[in-house]
């Protein structure tokens, strides 16, 4: 499980001091939830006014190489001490091949065949593959109108996508969009399974993305023959947007609240992601969506409304804690 601060922890408070909460910790669920939600939102946007300059494949390459080095700096000047196991680094990687790496570059040359406000609906089915992963893998048991809710948000998907499986290139573009949620789902899923508490979270983000920086580059060779690259000065204020506020920050949030809740739970923030997403696109590129479009995109939310209701989602791991709680105060009033 990711740790529960962004901070070192301080030493044990005595009886009359407590220790100074940082300040991630002392911001609500909701407004971090919100927060980050903007940020995402309006990076589709851009990410659009990246494009214009360079190919997907070099954006993503650009992104989590300038939001790691910048995050490694800070550790640097924190002294803040990277990983030194092997194990903490086989498992950062496999996280990052699954929540940076992967998803990134799905959703870059995904977002270069739809538009931002297509983009900011789709992504919102993470909660629907967190849902389906969560089982298995946490223990994290759905009930009935969980599944409800994953059926409705995936009919929601099929109404989107449904008036564009004849044109090859959106087509394309909705499965790349898609794929991304799906790997950034199966990430957190494995960021919250692994124990990395003993790892500071800016120490294990930078690292993530100086990762995925350097795979995301190898897969551009691959696909785009290392694309291209137009330095513009257009380019260079929605890179430093789209990599440092939309990517090192959102980031470093997502971590603080994964860690508060369950998977599923945290996966929330699809609820407001597509307004930002869809406002931003509106506002700074014109982009209008068809009536198909927003009624696909409101039954995904009210698909995600359903899977994140309280009590949906039971947890093997809370259950067990409740019920050695339960034990205890029980040999209590024995």
């Amino acid at each position: 499980m990711p740790p529960e601060s962004l901070e070192p922890r301080p030493a044990a408070a005595t009886a009359t001091s407590a220790p100074p909460r940082p300040w991630h910790a002392q911001i609500p669920t909701f407004g971090l939830v919100v927060a980050i939600s903007a940020l995402w939102g309006s990076n589709f946007v851009a990410m659009k006014l990246i494009l214009v300059h360079v190919s997907p494949l070099v954006m993503g390459t650009l992104r989590s190489l300038i939001a790691g080095l910048c995050l490694l700096a800070i550790c640097q000047l924190r002294g803040i001490a990277l990983p030194r196991k092997p194990a903490e680094w086989r498992e950062i990687f496999v996280i990052a091949l699954f929540m940076t790496t992967l998803s990134s570059a799905c959703f870059a040359m995904g977002i270069a065949r739809v538009s931002a406000g297509l983009a900011g609906l789709l992504s919102n089915t993470m909660p629907l593959f967190t849902l389906l992963l969560a089982g298995p893998m946490l223990g994290e048991r759905p009930g009935l109108l969980a599944w409800v809710g994953l059926l409705i948000g995936f009919v929601g998907t099929a109404v989107i996508a449904w008036p564009t499986v004849t044109v090859g290139g959106e087509a394309l573009g909705i499965f790349f969009v898609m794929a991304a949620p799906a790997s950034w789902a199966l990430g957190s899923i494995l960021m919250k399974r692994n124990d990395l508490t003993h790892v500071h979270p800016l120490a294990m983000v930078s690292v993530q993305l100086l990762m995925s920086a350097a795979g995301i580059f190898l897969l551009s060779g691959l696909v785009e023959g290392f694309g291209r690259f137009e330095p513009h000065p257009d380019l260079w204020l929605p890179l430093a947007y789209a990599a440092l506020p939309a990517l090192a920050l959102a980031y470093v949030i997502w971590v603080e609240i994964l860690a508060r809740g369950s998977a599923v739970q945290a996966s929330a923030v699809a609820y407001l992601v597509p307004i930002f997403g869809v406002g931003f696109g509106a506002l700074w590129l014109g982009e209008r969506l068809s009536l198909l479009e927003l009624a696909g995109g409101a039954l995904v939310l009210c698909g995600v409304a359903a899977v994140n209701a309280p009590g949906v989602i039971q947890s093997d791991r809370e259950n067990a804690r409740a019920h050695a709680v339960a034990s205890g105060e029980a040999e209590i009033e024995a």
